[in-house]
């Protein structure tokens, strides 16, 4: 049996550690691009707020940034009876619910479009729309909703990170955004 010598022994120990900490050292390399990735990632939801203020109702959808980086605006569109529809709150209404303008008017209306950017923790008002108390029940019934904060329609918006990531929310989606 031959016996290794210790130069040899050395070597070979040299050898392993060297391999060793090129092993650890791309494993950090890789939680270090995950991390940087994770800290500009954003998040995109859905918010809906009624207010009263007397007799007058105001309804309000928002779409908010909830995440640590900015949104990229890739598509957003409207969709009503598996038909799409531009962004464009008013031009859907009068497409879809050209009588809406009996029960309440808006107030504002925001059109975001491809490119468009939702930095952290912005929020964009997409629709304000206020109407009386007496045009409540009938405006429901219109729209064919139960409840003010329900939506008749579904809004959906695809968006990137700034390291073109691709995900997918819409205004009836709970949870985690779908990722593309």
């Amino acid at each position: 049996m031959a016996k290794i010598s210790t130069d040899r022994l050395l070597g070979i120990s040299a050898i392993l550690i060297s391999m060793l900490t090129l092993i650890i050292f791309i494993y950090q390399t890789n939680i270090i691009r995950e991390q940087s990735r994770l800290s500009v990632k954003p998040r995109l939801s859905f918010s809906a707020h009624f207010n009263t203020k007397d007799s007058t109702h105001t309804y309000q959808v928002l779409l908010t940034n909830k995440g640590l980086g900015p949104a990229i605006i890739e598509a957003i569109n409207l969709q009503h009876d598996h038909k799409k529809y531009n962004a464009d709150i008013r031009a859907f209404f009068e497409a879809v619910y050209p009588d809406v303008w009996k029960y309440g008017h808006f107030s504002q209306t925001f059109k975001l479009s491809r490119g468009s950017t939702l930095s952290a923790g912005e929020s964009k008002s997409l629709l304000v729309f206020v109407f009386n108390e007496t045009q409540r029940l009938p405006l429901l019934d219109y729209l064919g909703i139960q409840e003010v904060d329900d939506l008749p329609f579904l809004i959906a918006v695809e968006y990137s990170s700034i390291y073109e990531e691709r995900w997918k929310t819409t205004s009836e989606q709970d949870g985690h955004p779908e990722a593309l």
